[in-house]
């Protein structure tokens, strides 16, 4: 059975960071120019948003803290207390400031997510051109972020094994999926290499966020692409295409009651006239189903 793809949130202009939360079987993302974080609940097909003070790159939530989350605010990584309903968070409290001494405006906290052991990573961005290299990949532990990459264009996508020895990896703008080994104890990581080329494979548009199936397989969203990837980290192949009625395809998650369906966020954020047309629904949450495999839940934050 091929795989059906289906629009179940209105579109919002920049999609990202799809959270499967298993306890209450509900979804999180978020709009980062909207500067919203979203609570969808399949079983009722309800949406309810909460406006935070700035650009949203990724919202968590923490573990053994009900109705708090962890999030990156442009430059910051604060705790955010939201009842799932309100329309203004109960409270925020600033946590840390990454990158004080970069004074680029456009820098920003971009794509962030909770390894296996519940340790926060994230990364961030400047100006959306290739050659930029202002980024850094880093962690959050004892009150501080840990930089473990420097030179980073554009930070996306993370996924890892369920060990923690082994990171996948997307800086957008080098238009690959690299991987690298990681130390789960101290986080230090090492030998970063290619692991999928985009160019190399004849796929148009930039590798984005991504997720790992319970088979070890990266399923990747490709902005400017109109597409996700299920990509084999034993060879580096192309095994699935899954074909997504929106060009700029952000990031991906598992959910649902098995673990069998794949939500993805999408982007309106270049869209033209004659391409809405063609793809009206740009900027949706979608959901695949009929894949045929499963993945894993959301992992909740230890802070």
């Amino acid at each position: 059975m091929a795989p059906v793809v289906e629009k179940v949130c209105e579109p919002v202009m920049l999609g990202e960071g799809p959270h499967w939360d298993a306890p209450t079987q509900t979804l999180y993302y978020v709009d980062i120019e909207g500067k919203k974080l979203f609570k969808y609940v399949p079983a009722t097909k309800t949406r309810t948003a909460v406006t935070l003070d700035d650009l949203i790159g990724f919202a968590l939530p923490v573990e053994g803290r009900p109705n708090v989350f962890v999030a990156g605010l442009k430059k910051r990584i604060v705790l955010a207390t939201w009842d799932g309903k309100s329309e203004t968070p109960e409270l925020v409290e600033n946590l840390l400031e990454v990158q004080r001494d970069v004074k680029i405006d456009e820098l920003r906290i971009n794509d962030g997510k909770a390894d296996p052991s519940g340790r926060v990573w994230a990364g961030t961005m400047s100006k959306v051109e290739v050659g930029m290299s202002d980024g850094v990949l880093f962690y959050v532990e004892g009150g501080k972020h840990h930089v473990r990459q420097t030179q980073v264009g554009l930070s996306n996508g993370l996924a890892w094994t369920q060990d923690c020895k082994t990171m996948y990896y997307v800086d957008s703008l080098k238009r690959t999926v690299d991987v690298m080994s990681v130390e789960p104890a101290s986080g230090q990581i090492s030998n970063r290499r290619p692991l999928f080329d985009l160019a190399k494979n004849n796929v148009e548009g930039f590798p984005d966020g991504m997720t790992i199936d319970l088979e070890g397989k990266l399923w990747v969203a490709v902005y400017g692409g109109a597409k996700v990837l299920r990509i084999n980290p034993d060879d580096g192949s192309l095994m699935t295409t899954v074909d997504i009625p929106a060009a700029e395809v952000t990031s991906v998650a598992f959910g649902g009651a098995n673990l069998d369906e794949l939500y993805v966020t999408t982007a309106a954020m270049r869209v033209t006239k004659e391409l809405r047309e063609k793809m009206p629904d740009a900027g949706a949450l979608f959901r695949v189903t009929g894949l045929g495999v499963r993945g894993y839940p959301g992992r909740a934050a230890k802070l």
